[in-house]
């Protein structure tokens, strides 16, 4: 990778697997300059993930449209740092997924682990979620 500063050969000086996030974290260092900065390596989930619809069209995944959506069920005031763990974990989901079967991955298939996800993190936002999403909506009983 080049330096962010001067577009110089950089080394790695220390690199960390981010187990949850399935992120790789790396601190590099500038061979010309010496600057020292971060980089977080993620998955291309746009191409790792394929979404088919109702309809027949396929489409690529599209991370920022999960988060959106998450992000409207949730209650005003905790919502961004929320949403944006909650999108994380619901992608670390479908990633097993789409790895095992390799195909593409039904919308309702995303919209069930978006509602597995947020049934256990906050009721009020799997109900206005689920609302959202009703007609692709699949129901998660409760065990008593």
């Amino acid at each position: 990778m080049v330096c962010i500063y001067c577009s110089g050969n950089t080394n790695v000086t220390n690199s960390r697997l981010q187990k949850r996030s399935n992120n790789i974290w790396r601190r590099r260092s500038c061979r010309h300059c010496a600057a020292v900065f971060t980089t977080i390596e993620s998955p291309d989930t746009a191409s790792s993930i394929v979404v088919s619809y109702e309809d027949g069209s396929i489409k690529p995944f599209l991370r920022d449209k999960l988060f959106i959506s998450i992000l409207k069920s949730l209650p005003e005031n905790d919502q961004y740092e929320s949403a944006a763990e909650l999108t994380t974990t619901i992608i670390s989901t479908l990633m097993g997924k789409s790895l095992a079967k390799m195909s593409p991955m039904p919308a309702a298939d995303i919209i069930k682990a978006a509602q597995t996800v947020l049934h256990r993190y906050n009721r009020t936002s799997y109900l206005r979620y689920s609302a959202e999403y009703a007609a692709d909506s699949v129901r998660i009983t409760r065990k008593n």
